[in-house]
Parts: structure tokens; C-alpha cells; sequence
């Protein structure tokens, strides 16, 4: 079901060749099953959702930069968290909420890494912070922790040769976990579940980090930079 759904996009920019079609064809997947004669309702549940979670994925991938920027990834994650709180079945079972630090605030607050990543671009960085905690006791803890950079230029440390196309891809791992946080609270995990999104532009401009910047990790540490490619150890490392 999820290989069917990564074939299906839900974002598309194509240009359409005939005039008056506008609206995309719908498309019908049907399985069958080898052990039982149908699939039952908490596996047609479980596929819907998973399947609806690698379609949201990729759609936040294939987005150009231009429209996805950090400040609309920001922004995905609050729908998301509205779309949980306005799910009854959702509410009856659990709490959901959601914490962000932008900007300037994330220096103030020691979060060195991903500010010292994403302070040269246009819009801010950020860290969201998502939480789900069930209202039965949970036996277990889980975090989730996804890479947000919406655009990595490599920074003053430019990617040259082509190496720069295609890294709108960097904010995958952030859009994974976004939307396995929203199809695991609709499935009711029993867990309790964090999901953080470290989110930024690895940009050059006035205010962008350059080698040989010391940036202050929220641990405290220190980290020299040699290079600007390490925009992932800076901002999803437990130091911050």
C-alpha cells in the first residue's frame, strides 16, 4: 500500500497538455489478501493512514523551496496538530500539542546550532517540538527527531558542479516524522511520542555563518566550523 501510495503524488506542477483539464483522474487500488478473505477494519485503518502519512511525505518534498520554506514548514506542523485536535477519537484517547521556538529566540534561548544555521536566509529558523501523551499510562517513551533544512546551498561553503539541485530533498527527514507523529496519534499509540523538527535554510547572506565561527550549542559546547556542509550534525544534534 505504500509503494502504491509513493507512486501516486499529491503535488504536481506539470503543465497540462489539453486544454480544459484541469482536475486529476481518480485512481482505484484494490488488494487482496492470501490469508483471510478480507481485510479487516483496524488493517484497512492502519493502511489508510500510513499510506496517507507517505503521501503528505512527499508531498512536502516535492514542493519547490520557493513555496516550502521554513516558515510554511512551520506551518504544516500546526495544521497537523490542528487536524489530531479536531479528530475526536483523537481527543478521547490522548493530548496533543505543539511548541515552537523561531528566530531570534532561539539564540536568546541557547539554541547556537540551528540558529547558527538558518540566521542568514530570509526567513527563520526554527524548532518545533510536537507531543502527543496518551491519557492511559504509557509503559514507554519514544522521540522522533527530523532534519528540516528546506534548501541547503551548503552555505559559505557553496555546493558547486550541480550538487546543489535537488536539495529541497533535505527537509526529508523532517517530513517523515512529521507525518508518521500525525498517522501513529490517529492510530492511537500507546506511546508516549515526541517529534522534534529542526527546521532551516542553510543560505548565504549578511547574517550566514561562515567558517571559522564558534557557534554555543544548548549543551553549553562549543563547535568550530570548518565547513558549512555539516548543517545536519548542527542542527539535529542532541547539543543543539
Amino acid at each position: 500500500a505504500n509503494a502504491v501510495a509513493r507512486a501516486l503524488p499529491l503535488f504536481s506542477l506539470k503543465s497540462v497538455k489539453k486544454e480544459g483539464v484541469t482536475a486529476p483522474r481518480p485512481v482505484t487500488v484494490s488488494f487482496s489478501c492470501s490469508t483471510t478473505p478480507e481485510v479487516s477494519a483496524d488493517q484497512l485503518a492502519t493502511m489508510t493512514a500510513t499510506a496517507q502519512a507517505v503521501r503528505g511525505a512527499a508531498r512536502l518534498v516535492d514542493t519547490p523551496p520557493e513555496e516550502m520554506n521554513t516558515l510554511r514548514l512551520v506551518q504544516e506542523a500546526m495544521d497537523a496538530v490542528s487536524r489530531l485536535n479536531s479528530d475526536a477519537s483523537v481527543s478521547e484517547l490522548g493530548e496533543v500539542s505543539i511548541t515552537t521556538i523561531q528566530g531570534e529566540d532561539l539564540d536568546a534561548q541557547g539554541y547556537g546550532g540551528i540558529y547558527g544555521v538558518g540566521k542568514g536566509a530570509k526567513e527563520p529558523p526554527a524548532l518545533v517540538v510536537l507531543s502527543y501523551t496518551p491519557k492511559a499510562d504509557a509503559d514507554k517513551t519514544m522521540a522522533w527527531v527530523g532534519k528540516g533544512i528546506v534548501f541547503d546551498t551548503g552555505g559559505l561553503s557553496l555546493k558547486i558542479n550541480g550538487m546543489m539541485s535537488g536539495m529541497k530533498a533535505d527537509l526529508g527527514g523532517a517530513a517523515a516524522c512529521l507525518n508518521a507523529f500525525e498517522a501513529a496519534v490517529k492510530l492511537h499509540t500507546p506511546y508516549k511520542l515526541y517529534t522534534l523538527l529542526c527546521v532551516a535554510e542553510n543560505a548565504i547572506g549578511p547574517k550566514a555563518a561562515r567558517n571559522d565561527d564558534v557557534l554555543r550549542m544548548f549543551s553549553g559546547k562549543t563547535v568550530e566550523l570548518n565547513s558549512r556542509f555539516t548543517c545536519s550534525r548542527l542542527t539535529c544534534s542532541r547539543k543543539y
